[in-house]
């Protein structure tokens, strides 16, 4: 504790998103960046996750989860995918800001908190080889390493591969991300992942179409059936 308190002398903590000195080393976000960010909270669809405008039981569903089946089992994200957030995830996946894992996997163990409780084995959405190279790493396997330290949980970085390498999926269409990601994904047939509750961590949540096809390639290696949740750090509120 004392030498915590040395260090925060010496150099203290900054603000993960303007950078500005934090008087409390243990918030990531200084006030005038966290008014901006919009955290998701109660009350939500108790699959998805989204957020409800108003009251509801605790076992709700939203519009969409009650008239399509999902393949995941419940999913939580951190904060709604706004500006500030948007400023914050891209500099950590392009601006080699890794300096915000720390903070951003704890946000997340804080969101995901209920799905962790049912979590046997952390993984990562994978990046393609070819994308890998040029960005240096995969910012979903940084904070799924993260989480699962902390958490204590078991956490495998290669249990989903990218075999195929498919445009940003950004200014698409539901359909064609769909299209775009099919078969994008495999499961590695090297690890035994039946009957086992499943985290799966990615930064930024669209239509789930990533997502989808990330559990359609394990519940295609793993007969028996595992379980597959999702924590992410945005989700974007489709209109």
């Amino acid at each position: 504790m004392l030498l915590k308190k040395l260090l925060n002398l010496i150099l203290p903590a900054t603000c993960i998103s303007c950078q500005a000195r934090l008087f409390d080393s243990n918030s990531g976000v200084c006030i005038d960046c966290w008014k901006e960010l919009d955290f998701i909270d109660e009350p939500m669809c108790n699959k998805c996750g989204t957020p409800f405008d108003f009251a509801v039981q605790d076992d709700s569903l939203c519009a969409e989860c009650l008239s399509e089946v999902q393949c995941f089992e419940k999913m939580r994200n951190v904060f709604v995918y706004n500006d500030k957030a948007k400023q914050i995830i891209l500099s950590l996946k392009y601006g080699d800001r890794t300096d915000t894992v720390n903070v951003l996997s704890d946000f997340m163990i804080r969101a995901g908190r209920d799905i962790l409780k049912e979590t046997d084995v952390i993984i990562p959405v994978p990046l393609h080889r070819r994308r890998l190279f040029v960005r240096k790493y995969n910012q979903s396997a940084l904070l799924a390493k993260t989480i699962a330290k902390k958490a204590n949980k078991k956490f495998i970085a290669d249990a989903l591969i990218r075999v195929k390498h498919t445009k940003p999926q950004g200014h698409f269409s539901r359909s064609i991300r769909k299209n775009n990601l099919k078969g994008a994904f495999e499961a590695n047939a090297k690890y035994d992942l039946n009957n086992k509750n499943i985290l799966l961590i990615d930064d930024v949540i669209t239509t789930g179409a990533t997502i989808n096809n990330c559990i359609k390639a394990m519940h295609k290696q793993h007969k028996k059936g595992c379980r597959v949740y999702v924590l992410g750090l945005a989700k974007v509120l489709l209109k």
